[in-house]
Order: C-alpha cells, then sequence, then structure tokens
C-alpha cells in the first residue's frame, strides 16, 4: 500500500486537515520533537506556529510536551540549562506555547545492525516513555545529509550527545590505500577540508614509503559526512565506522523502535543551505514549498526533497551541499525496510 503524504501550501488549510487526522493517531501524552533554534539562526520553527499544534492537539485530549536533547558542540545548547535558557529566549515557555518545555539526556539503549556492525543507540527517554511522538521538523539543506527534516530530526536530535558525537566521528575518513589523485573526494568535501601533498622526499623520510599520492584530512575541518568515501572510485577511503547516512539512519530507526506510536510534520519554508544546528544558516535555497504530513517517515522527507527540487528545478541541496539527500532515505528505507514510494494528497 502507498503511503500518503498530506499536502497545502496554505497553512489554514494544513492545520485544518491535521485536526481533523491527528486525533485518530495520538493520545495520551505527547511528545512533539523539535529543534528550538540555534542562537543566531533565525529559521526554525516559530513559536506561534509551534503554538497552534499545541492547541490542535490538546483540544483533541492529548497531553502534549516539547522535546528536545542537548547538543554535543560548542554551544549555548550543549546542557540542559543551556538549552533551556536558549529556548526560552526564543519563545518556547509554557506559559507562551501552553504545555511543558522539556530538554534531556536520558536515555534507553537500542542495538541496530549497520554493515553487519551492531551499534549502540542512546534514545531519549523522554520520546520514550510518552504515549505517542509528533515529529516536527523544518526542511533546510544539511551539509552531512544534503538536507535535514524528521529522519534527521530523529537520526540526531532523539539521541543523546554521546551518540551524536558517535555519528559524527564514526562517519570520519579513513585513508586505506591505492589513491590515484582524481580529486572526486575534494571536489566533494562540504568543508574544504581535503589537500594533497605531493613532496616524496618528506613523506619517505617520515613514514619510510612513498604514501604522498593520496588525500590528507586536514585542511580545515571534518564533520564526518563520510562523502568523500562514497564518492571514490577507487574505495581508497573508508569511514571509521560507516557511512554517516548509514549511522544517521540506524538513529532514527532506533528511536522508532522504541515509540508507541509517531506521526510526522515536515515545514519546507525558509530553506537554508545549512542546518537549523548553525548559527549562520547560509542562503535561502528554495521558495517556500508548504506543509506536508504522514505517518510514513521516509516518504514525508522524500516528498518534501521531490517538491522542493521540482519547484526549483534541480537539485538545490546537492548543488550546495554537494551530498545528495537520496543518500540517507535510501539507507532509511533498506534499514527499515520500507518503500519511499507515496502519493501526495493535496489539501
Amino acid at each position: 500500500m502507498v503511503t500518503q503524504v498530506f499536502f497545502s501550501q496554505d497553512e489554514e488549510k494544513f492545520l485544518e486537515k491535521f485536526s481533523s487526522v491527528i486525533g485518530n493517531r495520538l493520545n495520551g501524552s505527547v511528545a512533539i520533537k523539535l529543534h528550538m533554534g540555534e542562537p543566531g539562526n533565525n529559521y526554525f520553527l516559530k513559536p506561534a506556529f509551534v503554538k497552534k499544534i499545541v492547541d490542535i492537539l490538546k483540544n483533541k485530549g492529548v497531553e502534549p510536551f516539547l522535546f528536545d536533547s542537548p547538543v554535543v558542540y560548542d554551544s549555548p545548547r550543549n546542557s540542559v540549562n543551556g538549552y533551556l535558557t536558549v529556548v526560552a529566549k526564543h519563545g518556547f515557555t509554557e506559559d507562551k506555547i501552553g504545555c511543558p518545555v522539556v530538554v534531556s539526556d536520558d536515555y534507553k539503549e537500542q542495538k541496530i545492525l549497520v554493515d553487519d556492525k551492531e551499534i549502540t543507540f542512546q534514545v531519549c527517554k523522554g520520546l520514550v516513555e510518552a504515549d505517542g511522538v509528533l515529529v516536527l521538523s523544518h526542511v533546510k539543506g544539511h551539509m552531512c545529509s544534503g538536507f535535514g527534516a524528521s529522519i534527521k530530526n530523529l537520526g540526531m536530535g532523539a539521541l543523546t550527545k554521546e551518540t551524536k558525537g558517535m555519528i559524527h566521528a564514526g562517519g570520519e575518513p579513513v585513508y586505506i590505500s591505492g589513491c590515484t589523485l582524481c580529486g572526486l573526494c575534494s571536489k566533494n568535501c562540504p568543508t574544504d577540508n581535503i589537500r594533497y601533498d605531493k613532496d616524496k622526499t618528506f613523506f619517505k623520510k617520515i613514514l619510510k614509503q612513498d604514501d604522498s599520492k593520496r588525500p590528507f584530512f586536514d585542511k580545515n575541518w571534518c564533520c564526518g559526512c563520510s562523502n568523500c568515501a562514497a564518492v571514490c572510485p577507487q574505495k581508497s577511503i573508508r569511514p571509521k565506522m560507516a557511512l554517516f547516512n548509514d549511522l544517521l539512519s540506524a538513529g532514527a530507526l532506533a528511536a522508532l523502535k522504541n515509540f508507541k506510536k509517531s506521526f510526522f510534520v515536515n515545514v519546507a519554508k525558509d530553506v537554508t543551505k545549512l542546518c537549523d544546528c548553525m548559527a549562520d544558516p547560509g542562503p535561502m535555497l528554495s521558495s517556500d514549498v508548504g506543509y506536508l504530513m504522514s505517518e510514513g517517515i521516509a516518504c514525508v522527507d522524500k516528498a518534501a526533497y521531490d517538491l522542493v527540487v521540482k519547484q526549483m528545478k534541480k537539485d538545490v541541496f546537492k548543488e550546495a551541499n554537494h551530498i545528495s539527500p537520496l543518500g540517507h532515505l535510501t539507507s532509511f528505507s533498506k534499514l527499515s525496510r520500507s518503500s519511499l514510494d507515496y502519493k501526495i494528497i493535496r489539501i
């Protein structure tokens, strides 16, 4: 059966449809999993829209609360208290939104098989213990996965700081052998981190071998996207643990395996080059597309991606970040044994 994805360009019509369908899908205590904004970035989903979602849920007898987890990088959001200070400044407080706001790093472990390796993911307990989870995501670009929406929202945001760090570190490159200096890894590195040093005399002296014809991953900084490994025609590079897209998708699947119920809303507006996690989100990649919702996480993401590409008549995500979003979409589909086939229901 093909998964339905409801879509509208009009917020009011979308919310009316959301109200009509959500009561049959979520009940009891429901965590609204969303990113509540990095300081300096103004394109996260705004409190006014989130409050409308909250009000609809409360009118259906649902007990919602907003939820996110601390980040691993240097940011005011890398601690519970620091993040709560940020969200209050951004307008996400109980008196303004109408429901509690929770930031937590408590977890339950979930093992997922990735490339025949059993990897443990720490899934946030606040999401696990809720009666259901509404994944509310801003569609935007991302330097590691091409773009970010519902899968990215869970594959990072539903996990602890430790697991977030593991995913990025696990995707970092390791050089094996056989480089032909084709330059594809450097060309496709989103952070311009790859250099080539041809001083054979130096490397023979230091390494006792001619290992100069190879990439070095130290020109700038590595985000662990694994794109260099993915594009290398010689398979001269491998990730430390697994491809970033596979780890991200496995993280999202680990989270979903622990949710009692789930539903997904994507907002494809203010589509920036970089994630809401970045203080500087970069330029806009697309004009506003609209609102999407579905019971299928991969399908609602694929539909959002397809609508943006159709509207802009090119893959703006790959063009901007050198990484195709299809990587993590197909990875999730494979890991979860789910289809990316969907049918758009226009509202």
